[in-house]
Protein backbone atom coordinates (compact mmCIF):
# COMPACT_ATOMS: atom_id res chain seq x y z
CA UNK A 1 0.00 0.00 0.00
CA UNK A 2 1.31 3.32 -0.46
CA UNK A 3 2.64 5.02 2.58
CA UNK A 4 0.67 7.23 5.24
CA UNK A 5 0.20 11.23 5.17
CA UNK A 6 -1.55 13.48 7.35
CA UNK A 7 -4.40 13.14 5.76
CA UNK A 8 -5.46 9.19 6.40
CA UNK A 9 -7.70 9.39 8.94
CA UNK A 10 -5.33 6.50 10.79
CA UNK A 11 -2.02 8.68 10.32
CA UNK A 12 -0.03 8.60 13.52
CA UNK A 13 3.25 11.19 13.48
CA UNK A 14 6.62 9.50 14.29
CA UNK A 15 7.67 7.25 15.81
CA UNK A 16 4.09 5.42 14.79
CA UNK A 17 3.87 2.33 16.75
CA UNK A 18 5.11 -0.83 15.15
CA UNK A 19 2.32 -3.33 16.03
CA UNK A 20 -1.63 -2.56 16.25
CA UNK A 21 -3.73 -3.23 19.36
CA UNK A 22 -7.06 -5.11 19.04
CA UNK A 23 -8.34 -2.26 20.40
CA UNK A 24 -7.13 0.05 17.35
CA UNK A 25 -7.98 -2.96 14.94
CA UNK A 26 -11.15 -3.41 16.49
CA UNK A 27 -12.21 -0.01 15.72
CA UNK A 28 -10.77 -0.31 12.01
CA UNK A 29 -12.70 -4.06 11.32
CA UNK A 30 -15.69 -2.73 13.48
CA UNK A 31 -15.99 0.25 10.77
CA UNK A 32 -15.60 -1.63 7.81
CA UNK A 33 -18.05 -4.52 9.05
CA UNK A 34 -20.90 -1.82 9.61
CA UNK A 35 -19.93 0.15 6.33
CA UNK A 36 -19.01 -2.99 3.78
CA UNK A 37 -19.76 -6.06 5.19
CA UNK A 38 -23.26 -5.74 7.04
CA UNK A 39 -24.90 -3.93 4.67
CA UNK A 40 -24.55 -6.74 1.89
CA UNK A 41 -25.66 -9.51 4.64
CA UNK A 42 -28.90 -8.09 5.25
CA UNK A 43 -29.34 -7.68 1.15
CA UNK A 44 -29.17 -11.00 1.24
CA UNK A 45 -25.67 -11.54 -0.04
CA UNK A 46 -22.85 -14.24 1.44
CA UNK A 47 -19.56 -12.11 2.17
CA UNK A 48 -16.28 -14.00 1.89
CA UNK A 49 -13.72 -12.10 3.94
CA UNK A 50 -10.09 -13.03 4.30
CA UNK A 51 -7.51 -11.15 6.21
CA UNK A 52 -5.08 -11.87 9.14
CA UNK A 53 -5.81 -13.62 12.35
CA UNK A 54 -6.30 -9.82 14.49
CA UNK A 55 -8.64 -8.89 12.27
CA UNK A 56 -10.43 -11.88 12.39
CA UNK A 57 -10.39 -11.52 16.32
CA UNK A 58 -11.68 -8.45 15.96
CA UNK A 59 -14.57 -9.44 13.34
CA UNK A 60 -15.03 -12.37 15.89
CA UNK A 61 -15.52 -10.29 18.88
CA UNK A 62 -17.79 -8.10 17.15
CA UNK A 63 -20.03 -10.71 15.67
CA UNK A 64 -20.25 -12.59 18.61
CA UNK A 65 -20.14 -10.21 21.44
CA UNK A 66 -17.33 -12.02 23.00
CA UNK A 67 -15.75 -9.86 26.12
CA UNK A 68 -12.18 -7.93 26.59
CA UNK A 69 -11.40 -10.72 28.43
CA UNK A 70 -12.40 -13.72 26.62
CA UNK A 71 -11.13 -12.52 23.33
CA UNK A 72 -7.23 -12.51 24.76
CA UNK A 73 -7.13 -16.19 24.93
CA UNK A 74 -9.30 -16.59 21.32
CA UNK A 75 -6.82 -18.18 19.30
CA UNK A 76 -7.52 -18.53 15.36
CA UNK A 77 -5.31 -20.38 13.43
CA UNK A 78 -4.43 -19.26 10.23
CA UNK A 79 -5.58 -20.73 6.72
CA UNK A 80 -8.66 -23.08 7.87
CA UNK A 81 -12.24 -21.14 6.52
CA UNK A 82 -14.59 -20.41 9.49
CA UNK A 83 -18.08 -20.08 8.62
CA UNK A 84 -20.53 -17.82 10.70
CA UNK A 85 -24.15 -18.68 9.93
CA UNK A 86 -26.25 -15.35 10.49
CA UNK A 87 -29.96 -14.75 11.25
CA UNK A 88 -31.16 -13.06 7.79
CA UNK A 89 -32.37 -9.85 10.10
CA UNK A 90 -30.92 -9.34 12.95
CA UNK A 91 -26.98 -10.84 12.12
CA UNK A 92 -27.00 -12.58 15.17
CA UNK A 93 -24.87 -16.01 14.82
CA UNK A 94 -27.34 -19.12 14.92
CA UNK A 95 -25.05 -21.68 16.10
CA UNK A 96 -24.53 -22.35 19.97
CA UNK A 97 -22.04 -20.96 21.32
CA UNK A 98 -19.24 -22.53 23.17
CA UNK A 99 -17.88 -21.89 26.75
CA UNK A 100 -16.15 -18.05 25.31
CA UNK A 101 -19.23 -16.94 23.12
CA UNK A 102 -17.44 -17.82 20.65
CA UNK A 103 -20.33 -19.16 17.23
CA UNK A 104 -17.64 -19.62 14.26
CA UNK A 105 -17.71 -22.93 12.59
CA UNK A 106 -14.57 -24.18 11.10
CA UNK A 107 -14.81 -26.07 8.19
CA UNK A 108 -12.14 -28.75 9.16
CA UNK A 109 -12.59 -31.10 11.81
CA UNK A 110 -11.43 -29.81 15.24
CA UNK A 111 -8.55 -32.43 15.12
CA UNK A 112 -6.99 -30.09 12.15
CA UNK A 113 -7.70 -27.35 14.19
CA UNK A 114 -5.27 -28.26 17.05
CA UNK A 115 -3.10 -29.81 14.84
CA UNK A 116 -2.73 -26.01 13.34
CA UNK A 117 -2.58 -23.98 16.35
CA UNK A 118 0.13 -26.67 17.98
CA UNK A 119 1.86 -25.83 14.60
CA UNK A 120 1.85 -22.32 15.01
CA UNK A 121 2.94 -22.40 18.39
CA UNK A 122 5.81 -24.26 17.91
CA UNK A 123 6.57 -21.76 15.10
CA UNK A 124 6.40 -19.08 17.06
CA UNK A 125 8.57 -20.47 19.79
CA UNK A 126 11.42 -21.08 17.94
CA UNK A 127 11.29 -17.84 16.78
CA UNK A 128 10.91 -16.32 19.78
CA UNK A 129 14.55 -18.54 20.72
CA UNK A 130 16.39 -17.77 17.91
CA UNK A 131 15.51 -13.97 18.88
CA UNK A 132 16.79 -14.48 22.57
CA UNK A 133 19.54 -16.78 22.38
Amino acid sequence: PPPMDETHPFYQPPPAPTTESLEDCLSRTSDFYEENIKPRLLAGQKVLVVAHANSIRALVKEVDDISDEDIRDLRIPNSIPLLYRLHPETLEPVAESDEWGFQGEYLTSWERVNTTVRAVERSQRRVLQALFR
